[in-house]
């Protein structure tokens, strides 16, 4: 054998192969094929030896004497009626076995059935495979054993053959160190191979496992989206040959039509996940996650057909009724959508095992996640809120208005219908949780960019989603503030000039300090050019502190200001962690009486001075710097005058009117800061 191998090598490939050891594996595996398959699982030392000495040689594994690491065995139905030959292959890496699973293998591909030698099924099994642990035990079959187990099938329409093999592997190995699957493992695994076969070799799609995941997954929401109801279809000022409504019941049987389709479209995405969930060992560690998103998937199909029935009792109650409901239809759709892309995010992530995008991309899906989490488990909870809290809305519909006034009294009906999905509390909820998350656009496109545009709109959804994102973070606020009060806010002297001289040492740690925190938290330090004026600080102490010097907090001072309210509250959160914060004011749940919002807090600095530190936003600073600054010098300069004197009408009018523009320009920077993307 070695003279016919090595007789059309040049002398140097000779040279180095001259010190090799030939082994004839297949003789070797053959003669023991009669011995127990616990033998020689104990003495594999032919095949180590082989591909020992391949991997040293200059053709490594492509040596023809290089063989996969697996144990030979067989099985047969009835005694002495054929064998089904098949491999054991073992690793102590689950993604290894799960990449050879996938391949095409051509060994297998040489087997006729149970009457030759050839191999004619594989085994991969993790090393100490459980089961409870996730571990990977997957079976690959050649074409031959597969037809047979569908032959099979059309006598019996139940997988008897499948439980037949299984427990004679079982049988067969039950004793073997390191093989603790069972039948109802090895059973599973079989059941995986079938349907997964049977997709890849005679289905639709011819793919790999993620390929098959991206073609089944690819265009569903978009699909979903083209079943909205188009403007043509409720708006009667556009003069389209497809408005709907001139007859109300066919307008309703045609959305009832679009309705049916979109839980078609569900169905069937939900068939094949559970495709995918039988093979859940290839992409994730989740297996519960995909079987909770199939519960809610078909809890979601029968809130669908609980609309239909709605949509089909219906009476006619006017042209804009029709636009109104066409309008929850599409809430429903974009909403649902949203859903599933957020559904093929997480999934997606499982698959292609990609979340190596640094620890902030990590975090914002750890949010969605959970966020989608909460909501499948509070949906499943209560199942017919959803299409309870719509058929109570089309019950007390009521004409809307928006401040566009370019739109036409259909549009108004319409965006009223969408908007109202969103004031559903789970929705509301879980939409909150979207919008508060920096790169949500990014990562949710489609469904962020139809959150803005309701939001913008500024309808009921706008207002109530406005409240859940500011309330949200109170319980933050509160825990700090309740701490906070506890402490004693008080400087170490009541010595004006001491307290200067104190806050010109804190100031210069104070800078490093801000530098550091901004930095580190992604926001914009700020700082004052000198300490708090001396005049300004005799005014505060006699108007607020009666007088004690004690009370004066905000000698020195300094700021970071942020883009986003998310980013200032998780800014707030690290704050907290790093220093001890002796006083606490959140003006952005409440407020001042000019509109204007940030976060004010106090720290002591080493030398035992207490600073001002403050949480900005920069659509705020823009205006506190510019007209907000104006508009309050005015006003402060007026409620100085009332002090000497009583004001006549005209300036207790410019002093309304001061601080009534205040409230307007903080007003609209608040908005600007709810909407940002």
């Amino acid at each position: 054998m070695a003279t016919n191998i090595f007789e059309d090598f040049d002398e140097q490939s000779q040279n180095q192969l001259a010190g090799l050891k030939m082994l004839d594996f297949e003789q070797v595996m053959g003669n023991r094929q009669s011995s127990s398959f616990q033998s020689i699982l104990k003495n594999n030392s032919f095949e180590e030896h082989s591909n020992g000495y391949s991997e040293r040689s200059p053709f490594g594994k492509n040596s023809v004497f290089y063989k996969q690491k697996g144990i030979k065995a067989s099985i047969g139905e009835i005694e002495n009626i054929g064998k089904w030959v098949y491999v054991i292959k073992t690793s102590s890496e689950g993604t290894e076995l799960i990449e050879e699973y996938k391949k095409h293998d051509s060994v297998l591909a040489e087997s006729e059935g149970k009457f030759d030698k050839n191999v004619d099924f594989i085994i991969y099994l993790e090393t100490d495979y459980n089961v409870s642990f996730g571990d990977i035990l997957l079976i690959k079959m050649s074409n031959a054993m597969l037809k047979t187990h569908f032959d099979s099938l059309k006598e019996i329409p139940d997988p008897k053959l499948l439980m037949t093999w299984s427990k004679l592997i079982y049988e067969q190995n039950r004793n073997t160190p390191g093989f603790k699957a069972s039948i109802e493992d090895l059973m599973y695994a079989f059941r995986i191979e079938v349907e997964y076969r049977l997709i890849k070799n005679f289905g639709e799609m011819k793919y790999t496992p993620s390929e098959f995941w991206s073609a089944t997954t690819n265009k569903i929401s978009e699909k979903i989206r083209e079943l909205k109801i188009e403007r043509e279809s409720w708006d009667p000022t556009l003069k389209s040959e497809k408005y709907k409504a001139a007859i109300f019941e066919k307008a309703i049987n045609s959305i009832v039509l679009r309705t049916e389709d979109i839980r078609n479209e569900i169905s069937d995405f939900r068939k094949k996940l559970e495709i995918m969930n039988r093979i859940a060992g290839f992409f994730s560690d989740r297996p519960g996650f995909i079987d909770k998103t199939i519960q809610f998937l078909q809890f979601i199909e029968n809130t669908i057909t609980k609309i239909i029935v709605f949509l089909k009792g219906l009476k006619n109650v006017g042209k804009y009724y029709f636009a109104f409901i066409c309008g929850i239809v599409n809430g429903v759709i974009e909403f649902i959508c949203g859903l599933i892309d957020v559904v093929l995010l997480i999934i997606t992530i499982f698959v292609y095992d990609s979340l190596s995008q640094g620890a902030e991309v990590e975090l914002d899906i750890l949010k969605i996640r959970e966020g989608l989490e909460e909501f499948i488990e509070a949906y499943i909870n209560n199942p017919n809120l959803i299409d309870k809290e719509i058929g109570e809305m089309a019950a007390v519909y009521s004409y809307a208005r928006y401040e566009d006034k370019n739109l036409t009294g259909y549009q108004v009906a319409h965006n009223r219908g969408e908007d109202l999905i969103i004031t559903i509390d789970i929705i509301l909820s879980f939409i909150a949780i979207i919008k508060g998350i920096t790169k949500s656009s990014e990562y949710l496109p489609k469904f962020a960019r139809w959150i803005d545009d309701v939001v913008e709109r500024g309808g009921p959804g706008a207002r109530q989603l406005e409240n859940i994102l500011t309330i949200k973070y109170a319980e933050l606020s509160d825990d700090i503030s309740r701490i906070a009060k506890a402490k004693k806010a008080i400087q170490n002297s009541k010595d004006l000039d001491e307290l200067y001289k104190a806050a010109k040492i804190a100031d210069k740690e104070l800078r490093e300090v801000t530098k550091i925190f901004a930095q580190e938290t992604k926001g914009i330090p700020g700082f004052r050019n000198e300490l708090k004026g001396r005049e300004r600080a005799l005014e505060k102490i006699n108007s607020d502190y009666s007088g004690d010097a004690s009370k004066l907090l905000d000698i020195a001072g300094s700021k970071v200001v942020y883009k986003r309210l998310d980013e200032l509250y998780d800014a707030l959160k690290r704050f907290n962690q790093d220093f001890e914060i002796i006083k606490f004011k959140d003006r952005i749940q409440k407020p001042l009486a000019s509109g204007y919002r940030d976060v004010l807090m106090n720290i002591r600095m080493k030398n035992g001075h207490i600073v001002e530190f403050r949480l900005h936003l920069e659509e705020m600073d823009k205006v506190a710097n510019g007209v907000g600054h104006k508009l309050y010098e005015k006003q402060r300069s007026l409620e100085a005058l009332s002090i000497t004197r009583p004001l006549t009408k005209a300036e207790k009018y410019k002093l309304f009117m001061f601080k009534n523009q205040q409230y307007r320009v903080y007003n609209e920077a608040w908005e600007i800061i709810i909407n940002k993307k």
